[in-house]
């Protein structure tokens, strides 16, 4: 063994690496490194998260690498949108530099020795920066020329652009600093003037701090490698009132920089500051270490207690209205004294058996309404469409979906359609597509074959509402906006609708009640979106009709008379609020909440309760279609010759579980039972209403037809983003989906049925 050993150290010449690690572990970039990681590892936290995001990995997570790798401003990329990005960065690079100058620089006393001491610091605590450029560039050139089919030139001027933005930021702090830190020289000239700061005023250098941290070689400004040997360390009483005004400079730097940001919020409707995604994520980050740096600096050893009271102290606050930290659904009342009571009583008596018989002679009109315009058919078929939840993909297929269809069969399928329902994604493009249909039968030139139609369901949605949650969500909301006698605050739901609206060119700005004629007399097909109540998992359907018919099963379905009620009638429920009066976009919102996007909606109920994604209980609106059928089967028996469901889903049903199989470790195997719960929600709910389909088939005397049409890409890694921003190759694929084999069938199924 020791022959082996000694050999070894021969080969390797073992004592010659150890002493090139020793010297490598006292640079100076390798000690701000280490110095990071052991003292404040919040710091890199905070830079692994950066890092996610160049290597594309956070996004992957959300589905959503686009974001970063393609951002969109003024609904283009390119050379502008990558110097925001740039400058997003920039903001970020030059706070890190300037929290950790704040707090190590007590540890570098030789640095006071320099002419530029903060250029000096910034330089050598660039390493992981410099890690990130490099990973950030190689994957916007990978993703660009594949999914963006970008070229060359396209893409060196996209990198120039984020270069020249962070370069600016740069260069911006280093003018400003040339003209407020002092140096040594200047000290010296001004020997007798001292700054009185307000700041800490215990020692900065203390010499067993000092001596934790030992370095013998660093980067000059010009790139040269020093050793320190041959520099002379200044007095700390010089580097105390040098470094001390440095940090007072810094500490107004920040608080400048955050004004900004806040001032962002005040220009927040108008597109030339709605920056891209990525530049939001950056800034906020770049407030986020500032805030920790600040109260690490001034709590010392108490900086962890006193970061925990803050978030305890903000998460209190957040609580009461005045603050505006609630989202609203617009255009319902929120000032009556008098809180509509939220409880089993009060459903039961809204989904009264006297109730729910007059909602259904009400919808039998209806009914009758649109089988008058069926003239060609004695009993027609009715037709249902269902269309599940999925981000901008599943509007846009959808959208594509509806168009082919309709062509199909030349322009006649919105007439027979009587009811569409769905979830999040697909409601957008279900909305979209029955507006186009309504201005067609007003007398408007549209020609809803067009796929401009579907790439404004594609256009991006994301920019304004992060743009709203970095300069005003996640501080006290202070923007408000007045829609008719009501006063609501603006947030990132009002960004989402506002630019949706924008997206199709207004046309959904409406409110609930003005479809409620155009229904009933079938002039377009009725739409009922549904959303889920955080708390009881209860649904609320937005209709301008009264629709408690849905609250529960209907009477032969019922194990006894108490049975549960699991849905509420948003419009009849809030009456005396004008629910009828609330936005239309308000309710797609609600219906498309996905977490932590999009705010959850407090109603004004007592208790108050939160709505969210109706994906999360009913992700393809089946469950609407199916209590339906089950109500009015009687009328469908008489007056139909069959029914068909049309579904329109954004991935595959049925699909293959990974063959591979990979062990488990401890924690996978303690934490896979809730992740995979939560994977299989989709699944469950597939199972859930094909036996709900097969009992009311069996119900039925007419013939039930499913018809079911499903995005899946040629290749399963092309599958477009479950995110409300697409790339120029995800919208192309979309559109080719339709020539799959499964959806040509489907296609032909419906042709023969709807004969």
């Amino acid at each position: 063994m020791q022959y082996l050993i000694a050999n070894c150290k021969t080969f390797f010449n073992l004592d010659a690496m150890g002493a090139f690690l020793k010297k490598i572990l006292y640079f100076l970039p390798i000690q701000l490194f280490l110095l990071s990681i052991r003292r404040y590892p919040i710091f890199l936290l905070i830079w692994l998260l950066v890092l996610s995001i160049a290597t594309g990995q956070l996004g992957v997570t959300y589905g959503a690498p686009n974001l970063f790798f393609d951002p969109e401003y003024l609904g283009k990329t390119g050379y502008l949108s990558f110097v925001l990005v740039g400058m997003g960065f920039g903001a970020f690079y030059v706070s890190w530099n300037l929290n950790c100058y704040i707090l190590h620089s007590p540890r570098f006393t030789f640095l006071a020795g320099f002419r530029r001491p903060m250029g000096v610091f910034f330089i050598n605590n660039s390493i992981i920066p410099l890690i990130f450029i490099i990973a950030y560039f190689y994957n916007v050139v990978q993703y660009q020329s594949k999914y963006e089919f970008s070229s060359a030139w396209s893409i060196v001027m996209d990198l120039v652009g984020f270069f020249a933005g962070s370069t600016l930021v740069v260069l911006l702090t280093s003018f400003y600093y040339s003209f407020t830190n002092r140096d040594k020289i200047q000290y010296r000239d001004n020997k007798n003037k001292r700054w009185k700061m307000w700041i800490r005023k215990r020692d900065l250098f203390s010499k067993p701090d000092f001596d934790k941290v030992r370095i013998e070689s660093l980067l000059t400004q010009r790139l040269s490698i020093i050793k320190l040997r041959d520099l002379s360390l200044n007095e700390h009483e010089t580097a105390h009132v040098i470094f001390r005004q440095h940090h007072i400079n810094a500490l107004f730097a920040q608080v400048v920089i955050f004004l900004l940001i806040l001032t962002i919020g005040f220009f927040m409707d108008n597109p030339l500051f709605q920056l891209p995604v990525i530049a939001s994520c950056l800034l906020f980050l770049s407030i986020l270490i500032s805030l920790f740096g600040v109260m690490i600096f001034w709590t010392g050893k108490w900086s962890v207690v006193i970061i925990v009271l803050f978030f305890v102290f903000a998460n209190y606050l957040s609580q009461y209205d005045f603050l505006g930290y609630k989202s609203a659904a617009y255009g319902l009342n929120y000032s009556l004294p008098k809180k509509r009571a939220y409880n089993i009583r009060e459903f039961r008596a809204l989904a009264s058996d006297s109730n729910i018989k007059s909602d259904t002679k009400y919808f039998t009109k209806i009914l009758d309404n649109w089988k008058s315009k069926q003239s060609k058919f004695a009993k027609p078929k009715i037709v249902f469409i269902n269309s599940s939840g999925g981000g901008s993909r599943s509007a846009m297929f959808t959208s594509v979906v509806l168009q082919h269809a309709d062509s199909l069969l030349h322009h006649q399928l919105f007439h027979k359609i009587f009811l569409m329902s769905g979830a999040s994604g697909g409601m957008l493009g279900l909305a979209q597509m029955r507006e186009l249909f309504l201005e067609k039968q007003l007398g408007s030139k549209v020609d809803m074959n067009d796929h401009k139609y579907a790439y404004e369901l594609a256009g991006d949605l994301l920019n304004p509402m992060f743009v709203s949650l970095l300069s005003n969500d996640i501080f006290i909301p202070v923007h408000r906006f007045k829609l008719d006698t009501m006063v609501y605050f603006k947030d990132r739901g009002y960004m989402m609708e506002q630019q949706f609206m924008k997206n199709l060119e207004g046309r959904l700005d409406k409110r609930i009640r003005d479809y409620k004629d155009l229904e009933f007399n079938a002039t377009v097909p009725l739409l009922i979106a549904h959303a889920t109540v955080v708390s009881d998992a209860r649904r609320f359907y937005f209709s301008p009709h009264p629709v408690r018919f849905l609250m529960r099963q209907t009477k032969e379905y019922q194990s006894n008379t108490l049975s549960e009620v699991d849905a509420i009638d948003y419009c009849t429920f809030f009456e005396k609020e004008e629910g009828e009066n609330t936005r239309f976009t308000s309710a797609l919102r609600m219906n498309a909440t996905f977490p932590f996007i999009l705010p959850n909606t407090q109603l004004p109920t007592d208790p108050p309760v939160y709505v969210m994604d109706g994906g999360a209980i009913d992700n393809f609106g089946t469950e609407t279609t199916v209590r339906f059928l089950q109500t009015f089967k009687e009328w469908i028996n008489e007056n139909t010759s069959g029914v068909i469901i049309i579904q329109i889903r954004d991935s595959k049903k049925e699909d293959d579980q990974e063959e591979s199989y990979k062990k488990k470790s401890v924690v996978s195997t303690m934490l896979d039972p809730i992740g995979q719960f939560i994977s299989n929600i989709e699944n469950y709910q597939d199972f859930r209403i094909d036996q709900q389909l097969n009992f009311t088939n069996q119900a039925l005397k007419v013939k039930t037809q499913m018809i079911t049409f499903e995005y899946v890409p040629e290749k399963k890694e092309e599958t477009a983003a479950l995110s409300l921003h697409l790339t120029e190759r995800e919208k192309r694929n979309i559109i080719s989906s339709l020539n799959s084999a499964n959806n040509k069938y489907a296609f032909d199924l419906l042709n023969e049925w709807m004969k």
